[in-house]
């Protein structure tokens, strides 16, 4: 391997490692987490001065909900499309206040939390803090012409299902896989560590971005929806099957629109017709 190549492979580790950091240093603050030491206090205070609500199950028929934020640490995410708004969790039933699922609404947005209250963190994990942090499965419902749904996670893997209709569409996980079926948004962004991103498009997307450590990125695209891709890789190879031009460091099929940007260190980056 050139000198260049393991540069960039020790430069996208040492990335890789502080973006796994802050997202589940992000994920333990939003929660309640506290940096410099233990935070414990009564859940049910802590979810009323938030504006936390503790529930495994919700609906939000008639509200006007534009966004959406998800917050997970562990288990799973499904997401699937209906008529409005709505979730259920499962989760173990002897679990303490402070280790309940929550959400709240912050003017059009949703932000469902796997936790109501964080447990102990301080600049680094411990088996006490993972050990509190039960595996859950949450279902999510979303309605066509949501502006944005979010996910944040950590282990938990994300599934969504086919016939999503949503503007903004935004991942991002550490040790996770991320399985897209049949998506039709405008702009699609993920970013893993340790986990693969499949990706299937109903229509063209203005713009895609996706970057991975240790993961591979595959794309399926119908053969009339063109495409700009620029690929960049450590250790993985670029597949295209269908028919393209090289203009300099761009891929480009049929008219070129949508515009696709993949970044990979110890991955394979694959744009496959379906």
């Amino acid at each position: 391997m050139k000198s260049s190549a393991v540069i960039r492979v020790i430069i996208w580790s040492v990335v890789a490692i502080i973006l796994a950091w802050v997202l589940c240093w992000g994920l333990w603050l939003h929660s309640g987490g506290s940096l410099l030491g233990n935070k414990k206090t009564e859940a049910s205070s802590e979810a009323k001065s938030s504006g936390n609500v503790i529930s495994s199950s919700e609906s939000f028929e008639g509200q006007k909900i534009k966004k959406v934020k998800v917050e997970w640490v562990a288990g799973s995410i499904q997401v699937e499309s209906g008529n409005a708004v709505s979730f259920e969790v499962n989760e173990p039933e002897n679990l303490k206040d402070e280790q309940r699922m929550s959400y709240k609404i912050d003017g059009d947005t949703l932000i469902i939390q796997e936790y109501s209250q964080s447990w102990n963190f301080s600049l680094g994990f411990n088996l006490n803090t993972i050990n509190n942090y039960a595996s859950k499965d949450l279902k999510l419902v979303i309605p066509a012409g949501l502006e944005e749904l979010k996910i944040e996670t950590v282990s938990a893997d994300v599934d969504l299902r086919a016939g999503i209709v949503v503007e903004e569409l935004e991942v991002e996980a550490v040790s996770a896989d991320i399985d897209v079926d049949e998506i039709d948004a405008r702009k699609i962004e993920f970013e893993t560590v340790s986990g693969n991103m499949t990706v299937s498009l109903a229509k063209a997307a203005k713009k895609i971005q996706a970057s991975t450590v240790s993961g591979e990125l595959t794309i399926y695209v119908s053969e009339d929806i063109g495409f700009t891709a620029e690929t960049e890789s450590v250790s993985g190879d670029t597949n295209v099957n269908m028919s393209v031009t090289n203009r300099g460091d761009k891929i480009i099929h049929g008219d070129g629109d949508m515009d696709i940007e993949l970044n990979s260190v110890s991955g394979d980056m694959n744009i496959y017709k379906k």
